[in-house]
């Protein structure tokens, strides 16, 4: 692999790590909200927490891991993001609702939800390195500028 582009991926790693650890933060303390504040089941409470927290990862995630700024592709982005998520969701809810029977805490709902998460992580940036924002990172070249949140 070239240099520049093995830069560009390391790059992109890094972003999306970074993306992915805010992610589980607002996902684990939404974990605890719903089954300790509220005393929600570990299923829908992870479901809940999941679907909050994934519409803003992937807007981060395309904005600055991947420079994706041209519109939305139903076909290529949306629908394979949704189906990637759908069954990420599904694998931490039953892993989630596992855990809350064995042990009805937060604790142990967040630990199975991260469980589930880490599972998944590498596979989910190489989808979406590979197939998803495949084009975004090639055809524009990378900036470090500040990613807006407007």
């Amino acid at each position: 692999m070239h240099r520049s582009r093995r830069h560009g991926r390391l790059a992109r790693i890094t972003r999306f790590a970074g993306v992915s650890l805010l992610a589980t933060a607002a996902t684990q303390a939404l974990l605890f909200l719903f089954v300790d504040g509220i005393g929600w089941p570990g299923g829908p409470a992870n479901l809940t927490a999941v679907a909050c927290v994934c519409g803003p990862s992937y807007l981060v995630n395309r904005r600055w891991v991947w420079n994706r700024r041209a519109a939305h592709s139903l076909s290529r982005e949306l629908l394979p993001y949704w189906a990637m998520v759908a069954a990420a969701a599904a694998l931490s809810t039953a892993f989630a609702s596992i855990a809350y029977r064995i042990e009805p805490t937060g604790w142990a709902v967040s630990l199975a939800d991260m469980s589930a998460f880490l599972l998944l992580w590498g596979i989910r940036f190489l989808v979406l390195d590979a197939y998803l924002f495949k084009f975004a990172h090639r055809a524009a070249p990378e900036r470090s500028e500040p990613m807006e949140l407007v």
